[in-house]
């Protein structure tokens, strides 16, 4: 009698110390995983956070590179073609821009805005005044936004950029 109670009382134990490790490994488990969850979402943020800063430094550069060109229009005014040339004056009346032209005013600097054609969303109908294209197309012609920007140096990426996004939100 006493050697089964004796077994019994082993087997009880084992299975009891069996059931706390099977526990305590199920709880490091749960611990690893919330701990590897974490670190995962953690690594995502700071993977957006790096993708969003490179974004906004690609566009200020572009923008820059932009208006840099704009500027250097004016200093090499023979170089280019008479549609510059036009563009150019409508910016000045248009926003009676005051002072010197290479110190770029507000006005100028929505002038030169208004050139990279982020006045209006894709399609627009497009006027010569508003925002000159390539010299290809004439006036009343709708354009899309990217070929509305493709004219012009450096006007194609954002003009890319800007397509890709509205089309993203227009789905």
């Amino acid at each position: 009698m006493t050697v089964i109670i004796i077994t019994n009382i082993i087997i009880i134990i084992i299975t009891i110390t069996i059931m706390t490790i099977i526990i305590t490994m199920i709880f490091i488990i749960i611990n690893i995983i919330t701990i590897m969850t974490i670190i995962i979402t953690m690594i995502f943020i700071i993977i957006n956070i790096i993708t969003i800063m490179t974004i906004i430094i690609i566009m200020t550069i572009i923008i820059i590179t932009i208006i840099n060109r704009h500027d250097s229009h004016h200093h090499h005014q023979h170089h280019h073609h008479h549609h510059h040339r036009r563009r150019r004056r409508h910016c000045r009346e248009k926003n009676h821009a005051s002072g010197p032209r290479h110190e770029a005013s507000p006005a100028q600097r929505r002038c030169i805005g208004s050139q990279i054609c982020m006045s209006k969303l894709p399609p627009y109908p497009h006027s010569q005044s508003r925002c000159p294209p390539t010299t290809r197309s004439s006036p009343g012609q709708t354009l899309t936004y990217a070929e509305g920007c493709k004219g012009g140096k450096g006007r194609g990426v954002i003009g890319l950029v800007l397509t890709l996004l509205f089309d993203v939100e227009r789905q």
